[in-house]
């Protein structure tokens, strides 16, 4: 049967309303599928072209970690490539004051990424002892000539353990956790900028789902400026309803913290 001889059979036997919804679902799924594969197509492409594995989904039942750190946990995904580029673009900086941080680091895509820039240090966290290897691994594979940053490194730790560097600082989040240690890691950001004052800069990416509002107010609790520096474009392979924001401490003269 074609398409439009099952289209006149729904009208028939449904009706209009009901056609046109599950025609409206069965475009979504389509579109849908067609992203995933656009995804997956540039995704390994990045991964040929340098000679490096940052692609695949790792669901949090998979992950090397306790039962503990799994209910506060999300799946590994790679941030895309053309995302995260045109999120550190945004970045007003100059970058060899500032150490780069990942938190939820994974496979190590946005340390690579990072390392384009002349960064003072690079620095991954993430718990899973698998990811955090395959992260060191792909450091030593890692051929761009567009690099600048050499001083990388992963540290595989909860990350509500990690103490922040004294450097100004330019930390990455892609929703890894969930809230409770999203939040414990905003208290972190803001107790380590009363002890050291120092210009802080944030970018979060993510489709933050049905914590968007209280994914946002953690970090509106910090003070900073906060601006949207990356949405969805038409036709892109992004999901839905993600996007990137940069939260900064205005108020800190960069100048002041050179060295």
């Amino acid at each position: 049967m074609s398409v439009l001889e099952r289209l006149i059979k729904s009208l028939r036997e449904n009706g209009a309303r009901v056609t046109l919804l599950k025609l409206m679902d069965r475009v979504k799924y389509e579109t849908e599928h067609l992203n995933i594969q656009a995804r997956l197509y540039v995704d390994g492409r990045f991964d040929r072209f340098y000679g490096v594995d940052t692609s695949g989904y790792v669901d949090v039942d998979n992950l090397d970690i306790s039962v503990n750190l799994k209910k506060v946990a999300r799946p590994y995904t790679p941030t895309p490539v053309p995302t995260l580029r045109s999120m550190l673009r945004a970045l007003a900086i100059d970058h060899s004051n500032y150490t780069f941080v990942d938190f939820g680091s994974g496979k190590g895509r946005p340390l690579l990424l990072a390392s384009e820039y002349p960064f003072k240090r690079i620095v991954g966290i993430e718990f899973s002892h698998h990811l955090h290897s395959i992260a060191q691994e792909n450091f030593r594979r890692w051929n761009s000539t567009r690099q600048k940053c050499f001083n990388i490194e992963s540290v595989c730790i909860d990350a509500r353990d990690f103490v922040l560097p004294d450097d100004p600082l330019v930390i990455f989040l892609f929703n890894p956790f969930q809230p409770p240690v999203t939040s414990r890691i905003v208290d972190n950001i803001g107790a380590t900028r009363v002890n050291r004052p120092r210009p802080i800069k944030i970018l979060t990416w993510g489709g933050y789902g049905n914590y968007e509002g209280e994914f946002m107010a953690m970090f509106a609790r910090l003070g900073f400026s906060c601006r949207e520096v990356y949405r969805r474009r038409p036709f892109s392979s992004v999901h839905v309803g993600y996007r990137g924001h940069l939260w900064e401490s205005n108020d800190l003269d960069e100048e002041k913290h050179k060295g």
